[in-house]
């Protein structure tokens, strides 16, 4: 039950909303006013009159007691200012008022008090009436107009103006989306090259045993076990790939998980071309849907890569999810014959629990039958089966592509359930179409599977329908209801609405085994058989049964096979059909009639159309209808559908007493079409009987899957929707039209120009509409109905002119010669979306009498089609709003369209003239002079010859018109879009600033070379992100970090420094945008000394990798050191051909492939079997050197001893590196080649690999004076140098790093022990207020902390509310801040402590006084930094190191507080403020000290010195310092008076303190000046 007090809070909260402005709050009391405030509104009462509200109110005040409304009534007081009420009128009112509150005791009385006394003012207070011709009056009245309009106009203005930004804004959005899109294509042209190859060119000769491998492109995490690779194994064929038993690849070499991994290869050329990979994507896109659902009752989809690879090999799509179980709910029934019910209730709410997590994530599951059903047993063996459901999505979506486009040769057979399911066993969405997958047909399929469990995998033979199934099986109540409302009513129930069913059914007290003989009295020996006569039910069902009698055979089920849905409307789909006779691929629609009368005609106008035969028009085959077939189990359920009663292809009637209808919901009305002419829609009317259009069916819609969307999705399109059907009264049985087409592959022209077109691409695709208009034109046929959607685009990137006005089930293309003049319909039969409305001509929507000529209706809307070609909208309102301007009699354009197009302008002008006889027509407008020559290929190319030559006087003109294109502000959006931070970078600043010390530890210093390069070989700038500038020159940005160093030091002729910078290095990016940047350091090293300088500068930089490695965590047990040289990698290159280097270093650089697999594949490039021997060894890696040279000499002397010179050099590095405590281990590579190592030569090469992916190189260095000879200025003589460097990759480190984080920071911050060590910390300290506007008070206390060294800063917000205060705490402990400090205002009274501080990682908090602030947290922030010192992870960090701890009496000033006996009963409060304000003062002094303290040392009488330092107002108070004066000497009276000068002096220097000194007591005062 509610308090008083929230009853009174619910009422002032109602009042506020109905009085508005109104409703005043009255200002607080004073603020010593302890006493618990009630609560008290004013109330502005008017007379009810509006037009003497003005001249007659009052306010009244109300204060709400603490019982009210339960036992006391309101205080109502009459308040000023009132208007047209005097003494007399007032005092009354209060009394009625008072009565009145009297009277409502108990109840809530506010709002129907201030109606009362407006009742009162009403009949008692009557305002004089002013002449309406007074001046005053008329004036006053002319003002208020003169207001009002100019607000109005304002308002106008002002919602014109916002109007105005949100079209920019929407038209801004969808150029930044068009872009983006294009965006995307350009990028999937390009090869990704960072993609792991899971299958390398070492398979080209697999031997026996090898273990086949396959990465994913992100971590998996399966059960605890981390990892990104599996090895797979037991492979076998399945129906469109194979699968593949696996386990991870992880640093547990024993982990294994129960993991399979299906490929399927696309080997189909259609799979390599847009609309495949669209298809693909899809796929793609829905199993990574299926990845975020985890359900204990689905088995898990882990993980998919979908490749196109650019080596001629087919597409190919891996998916890795959980391994199957290996029983299946179809073995267990071919084992038991059928299930218990309360087994098979239980699979059943497991089943529809999986059903509903797929459902939630919008995912259909396409093919649910009891072999997709596994059965897991449980960790507890003594419970029943757990079901785990499989094939989701996917595995259907997969089918139908190859059943649409297949796959490629040696894919199995398909139709994986031999049995074909009755018609009465189908969901109505399978009927009318097989390809139509919606939530609806998988819970229809759940209905069966749960017969199947109760009645045995074989009851769709036994039984002829699923009531018959459902009766004999005698389920209890809940789960017979469940059972029927999945078979019967499938779209009107959920997966959540039946597991409540399930969920409020009683226990079952005693299971039995469902099914026995005894429920099923008149089954056949044979229950494989179907029922004949055993039936259970009311004789009014067994009265209205249809007899069976032999359906005739339906050509479309007979001849075609359907292979996707294309798309799907109100009236009809349309599919993608294989006709078997002729075997061709054929785009069919099928449409529903309603009507029985005769198809003469309706073949007249397909025929007409069939004769059309052009390159540029869809062709048009033939046509033909079939009666639907109609059964009893989808009758009895089509009042709960809401959909139609017919199916598609079935030829099996009814009798007429159960076909008819109450109502037929539309009617194509056939003898509209004998009238045609005068129909001004052009198209039938279809006539609804209902008065209100429900949206059962549009909810429907939304529920289907989207596979309808494609190149026809949208051609079925209606806004109108079919009413509910009952039971039918008339023996009109439905049909449909068939129309055999030609099929498009590709997208229609609406998408294209929602892609962009070109100027130059809307005259081409022009030219084809217009050719495809003159032949229709020539045939004497007519479209009717030209728009966008029904335009094409096929593979080769034309035009195809379409959907000859059939989309909304009306033939509208017809011959001219059926035309004839007839009557004028009415407006409800314009039954067209507004879309269709827009390029309808004129004279077609015209309501005049008499004959029309609609010869040139097509010319009207190819107008409208060429307008959208060239003018692009924000919104679909937008495009209304233009188009609707445009169909008016002066073809209003708008106030954006480019000047440019004027002849486009020109054109649709004509073609969108009101009279028909102003129009060309199609032959005439293809011979206009405003049409453009068709530019030919080498015109352009020759023009672009003549504008590449620098000195042609057209190439400086291109670089302007390049420099001077107008802003794009989409591509300014887009162009750095996916230069995007990654999840690390937080860690970039913390690994740079560490290895910038340890350069500076070894005497580098930071030198920023140039950013820009000029490009010199065209050849390498393909590896540049290269850009042009004003004058024509090429540029380029690093693609590595060594040669803007190497360039400064050959232009600058340095011959002697030690160097280092960090900065950014550059890859191209595949497409439109930002260049790819990736972070490196750089160190390099330049010396005159060539003899020793090598040797000196490889040992330093081996002990400098060594203090890297050693100076994060985990990085010296990821990552190795190996050392080469040079002159050894040149002379295995030597021994090379040429012509095979390439592939033989790809060879040996797989890290995937065995030694003997490597040595295979040299041997079959036709190397030499003695060097691949050598190759065979020099690829080994070994710490020892001699033992591997050992080896090598065995194989070649004479290479041993050409190498040693260069292994010398290499033991005198490490012995010189050894020797200066360098103690890591270091391994000879002699093959150590690669990009990386370009630049080196003549020297020692170090790098630093991953040891478990050798090709992962962090840190590569060597000798690179030959790239500085090749910038240095040419000189006669070049005196030598030798230049050490090393780069190394920081993003590496910053990536094993944030691994290191991920796992310890989590167990740290849940211990409360630390943030981490390398988390970034912004501050220490973080400033937050409970109540607004005290931001002076957080100022003072981030000054505090910054003089004494403390990091903090404060919070801006102006507003904050309390429940926001939580989140503040998760930002700082997401940015590492350890403390936040609460200050309480110095204004209000409170017995705490000045601040409250809240450990952010202890989540304790603290009561702290001002003058303990700064020692505490010193204290506590050493303590941090020196529990996170112990948690750095690095050997070259100490566990723990000595932290001086400050002391708390050395930074903050002690407040002793010391006070009389009596001051005990005072308040705690009191004494706080007592004390803060000491502690203030303190610290002022404390500060002033530190500035400097001035003194003035006085010798004056002890009397005199007391006076002095008493005050400061002798200093300006005449009479305060005539006081003083009379106690000195009369001969002192000019001492005194310097005294007063000097001590104004230092007030007016603005000095807060001064210290006054007696000399003669030798004693002193502190005198306060300001």
């Amino acid at each position: 039950m509610e308090t008083t007090e929230e009853l009174q809070q619910l009422e002032i909260t109602a009042l506020k909303s109905i009085y508005d402005t109104d409703f005043f709050e009255p200002p607080p009391p004073k603020a010593w006013k302890g006493a618990a405030r009630l609560p008290e509104f004013i109330i502005k009462v008017a007379h009810p009159d509006p037009i003497h509200a003005s001249k007659v109110y009052f306010h009244l005040h109300t204060k709400l007691p603490k019982t009210y409304p339960t036992l006391a009534t309101p205080a109502f007081t009459i308040q000023k200012p009132t208007r047209g009420i005097n003494h007399d009128l007032e005092t009354a009112l209060q009394k009625a008022i008072h009565s009145e509150a009297q009277m409502l005791r108990g109840s809530e009385m506010v709002f129907q008090i201030i109606t009362s006394a407006q009742e009162w003012l009403a009949d008692h207070v009557h305002p004089a009436i002013e002449a309406s011709g007074s001046l005053a009056t008329e004036m006053t009245k002319r003002a208020l107009e003169e207001e009002k309009e100019r607000k109005q106009r304002e308002e106008e203005e002002a919602e014109r103006e916002i109007e105005l930004a949100a079209q920019r804004a929407e038209q801004l959005q969808e150029q930044i989306q068009a872009d983006a899109q294009r965006h995307m294509l350009a990028k999937e042209r390009q090869y990704k090259a960072a993609r792991r190859r899971a299958q390398s060119d070492a398979t080209e000769v697999p031997s026996s045993g090898d273990t086949l491998t396959e990465s994913f492109p992100h971590e998996i995490e399966f059960r605890g076990v981390r990892f990104s690779a599996v090895k797979m194994f037991h492979s076998r064929k399945e129906c469109l790939g194979t699968t593949y038993l696996a386990d991870p690849l992880c640093d547990d070499v024993n982990a294994t998980l129960p993991l399979e991994v299906h490929t399927i290869s696309f080997n189909s050329d259609y799979y390599t071309s847009s609309q495949g990979k669209k298809k693909l994507h899809a796929a793609e896109a829905e199993i990574q849907k299926l990845i975020n659902i985890h359900h204990p009752n689905l088995l898990s989809t882990l993980a998919v890569k979908l490749n196109f690879p650019y080596s001629g090999a087919p597409p190919r799509l891996t998916i890795l999810s959980e391994q199957r179980p290996a029983l299946t709910l179809q073995d267990v029934l071919e084992d038991c014959e059928r299930l218990r019910e309360d087994r098979a209730s239980e699979y059943l709410g497991q089943i529809l629990s999986a059903l509903n997590a797929v459902h939630s994530a919008d995912i259909v599951h396409r093919g649910l039958d009891i072999s997709c059903i596994y059965l897991a047993t449980r960790e507890n063996r003594t419970h029943s089966k757990m079901v785990r459901i499989g094939k989701v999505g996917y595995h259907a979506r997969l089918k139908d592509y190859h059943k649409s486009n297949p796959f490629g040769n040696g894919i199995s057979n398909l139709n994986e359930e031999g049995y074909i399911r009755p018609t009465p066993w189908l969901s109505k969405d399978v009927l009318e179409s097989v390809l139509s997958y919606t939530r609806g047909r998988d819970i229809h399929s759940v209905g069966v599977i749960l017969m199947q469990m109760v009645n045995g995998s074989d009851v769709m033979r036994q039984f002829s329908e699923p009531k018959e199934a459902v009766q004999a099986a005698a389920l209890s109540p809940t789960l017979q209801t469940c059972a029927l409302n999945m078979l019967v009513h499938a779209k009107k129930v959920s997966c959540l609405s039946l597991l409540a069913e399930l969920a409020s059914a009683a226990p079952l007290q005693s299971p039995r085994r469902i099914g026995s003989p005894a429920a099923i009295p008149f089954v056949s020996a044979d229950l494989r058989t179907p029922r004949t006569n055993g039936y259970f039910g009311s004789p009014e069902k067994d009265y209205f049964r249809v007899p069976q009698r032999v359906a005739p055979a339906s050509r479309w089920k007979e001849d075609w096979e359907e292979l996707e849905l294309l798309g799907r409307g109100a009236f009809g789909s349309v599919v993608k059909a294989r006709n078997k006779i002729d075997n061709r691929i054929y785009a069919v629609k099928k449409i529903r009639l309603r009507s029985d009368k005769d198809d003469n005609k309706l073949f007249r106008e397909v025929n007409a159309l069939s004769r059309l035969s052009h390159r540029f028009i869809v062709r048009y085959y033939t046509t033909w209808v079939e009666f639907n077939e109609l059964n009893s189990s989808i009758l009895s359920s089509n009042s709960d559908t809401g959909s139609d009663s017919g199916t598609e292809g079935g030829m099996t009637s009814v009798p007429e007493s159960y076909e008819r209808e109450k109502s037929d919901p539309f009617k194509v009305k056939m003898e509209d079409l004998d009238d045609y002419g005068s129909n001004k829609t052009s198209f039938p009317s279809i006539h609804f009987t209902r008065s209100e259009i429900k949206d059962d069916n549009q909810e429907e819609d939304e529920e289907e899957d989207d596979d309808s969307d494609g190149e026809f999705g949208n051609l079925f399109y209606s806004e109108y929707i079919a009413d509910e059907v009952d039971t039918p009264k008339d023996a009109i049985q439905p049909r449909t039209l068939y129309i055999q087409m030609e099929f498009v592959e590709r997208q229609t022209l609406k998408e294209r120009v929602a892609e962009g077109l070109s100027e130059e691409e809307a005259w081409r695709l022009f030219y084809q509409i217009l050719d495809a208009l003159v032949h229709m034109g020539s045939m004497g046929i007519l479209h009717r109905d030209i728009k966008l959607t029904n335009i094409f685009i096929d593979g080769k990137g034309d035009c195809k002119v379409g959907d000859f006005g059939l989309a909304t089930s009306s033939l509208a293309a017809v011959d001219p010669s059926d035309l004839s003049p007839s009557v004028v319909h009415s407006d409800s039969e314009l039954t067209l979306e507004v879309g269709t409305k827009l390029y309808i001509a004129p004279e077609v929507q015209s309501r005049k009498r008499g004959p029309r000529n609609h010869n040139k209706a097509d010319i009207y809307s190819l107008g409208i089609v060429f307008f959208e070609m060239n003018y692009s909208f924000s919104t679909a309102s937008e495009r209304i709003a233009v188009l609707e301007d445009l169909r008016k009699p002066e073809v209003y354009f708008p106030r954006d369209w480019d000047t440019h197009r004027s002849s486009q302008k020109q054109i649709i002008a004509s073609l969108l003239r009101h009279d028909p006889a102003e129009r060309p027509n199609a032959l005439e407008l293809s011979q206009s002079p405003l049409l453009p020559p068709r530019v030919e290929d080498e015109y352009f190319k020759g023009a672009l010859r003549m504008m590449a030559k620098p000195d042609s006087p057209y190439h400086q003109g291109v670089l302007s018109a390049m420099f001077n294109q107008p802003v794009n502000q989409s591509r300014s959006y887009l162009y750095d879009l996916e230069a995007e931070i990654p999840e690390h970078a937080y860690l970039n600043d913390v690994v740079e600033d560490r290895i910038a010390a340890i350069f500076r530890l070894h005497g580098a210093v930071d030198m920023e070379p140039p950013l820009l390069l000029p490009s010199t070989n065209p050849e390498e700038s393909q590896n540049h992100a290269t850009f042009i500038d004003r004058h024509g020159e090429l540029v380029c940005l690093p693609n590595n970090a060594l040669v803007p160093f190497a360039r400064l030091a050959g232009r600058g002729g340095l011959r002697r420094i030690k160097r280092f910078h960090i900065t950014d290095i550059y890859r191209p990016n595949s497409a439109p945008g930002h260049p790819k940047a990736t972070r490196a350091a750089v160190l390099d090293v330049i010396t005159p000394d060539t003899k020793h300088g090598l040797i000196a500068a490889g040992a330093e930089f081996l002990m400098l990798l060594s203090n890297c490695l050693n100076s994060f965590p985990n990085l010296a047990q990821n990552y190795e050191i190996h050392i080469s040289h040079s002159k050894i990698a040149d002379l295995a290159l030597n021994r090379i051909p040429e012509e095979l280097r390439s592939s033989v270093i790809e060879i040996i650089n797989q890290s995937k492939s065995t030694a003997s697999q490597k040595r295979a594949s040299l041997l079959k490039k036709g190397l030499l079997r003695s060097t691949t021997d050598e190759l065979e060894v020099l690829a080994e890696i070994d710490e020892d050197i001699d033992a591997l040279l050992s080896k090598l000499e065995k194989l070649s002397p004479t290479l041993v001893t050409v190498m040693k010179p260069a292994v010398e050099e290499i033991k005198q590095t490490i012995q010189f590196a050894t020797s200066a405590g360098f103690s890591s281990p270091v391994f000879f590579h002699p093959l150590m080649w690669g990009a990386h190592h370009m630049h080196f030569k003549e020297g020692v090469r170090i790098e630093v690999v991953r040891r478990t992916r050798r090709l992962d190189v962090l840190a590569a260095a060597g000798r690179y004076d030959n790239l500085i000879a090749q910038y240095s200025k040419p000189k006669p003589r070049f005196d030598p140098i030798c230049a050490f460097a090393v780069q190394i990759a920081l993003e590496k480190i910053t990536v094993v790093l944030a691994a290191f984080q991920s796992t310890s920071v989590k167990a740290l911050v849940k211990e409360q022990r630390s943030f981490g060590f390398w988390s970034p910390r912004r501050c220490d300290v973080y400033i937050l207020s409970y109540q607004t506007g005290y931001l002076q008070d957080r100022l003072e206390v981030a000054s505090l902390l910054w003089q004494n060294n403390i990091s903090a800063d404060i919070m801006y917000d102006a507003n904050l509310l309390e429940f926001e205060h939580e989140s503040h705490v998760d930002l700082c402990a997401r940015e590492g801040i350890l403390f936040a400090i609460y200050p309480r205002p110095r204004t209000v009274r409170r017995e705490q402590a000045a601040f409250k501080v809240k450990s952010i990682l202890k989540n304790t908090e603290y009561e702290v006084s001002r003058q303990d602030l700064v020692g505490w947290l010193q204290h506590q922030i050493a303590e941090q930094k020196r529990i996170d010192l112990a948690t750095s992870g690095s050997s070259a960090y100490p566990d723990a190191l000595p932290v001086p701890v400050p002391s708390k009496d050395s930074s903050a000033s002690e407040v002793q507080l010391i006070l009389p006996v009596d001051t005990k009963k005072q308040r705690k409060h009191v004494k706080q403020i007592l004390l803060d304000r000491a502690y203030e003062r303190a610290e002022h002094l404390k500060m002033a000290v530190q500035n400097g303290l001035p003194t003035l040392a006085v010798d004056v009488p002890n009397t005199v010195f007391d006076t002095l330092s008493k005050n400061a107002t002798w200093i300006t108070d005449e009479e305060a310092w005539k006081g003083i004066t009379t106690s000195m000497p009369t001969v002192h009276m000019t001492y005194a008076q310097q005294i007063r000068e000097a001590a104004a002096k230092r007030k007016a220097e603005g000095l807060p303190y001064l210290l006054l000194y007696a000399t003669r007591e030798e004693r002193m005062q502190i005198l306060t000046l300001n």
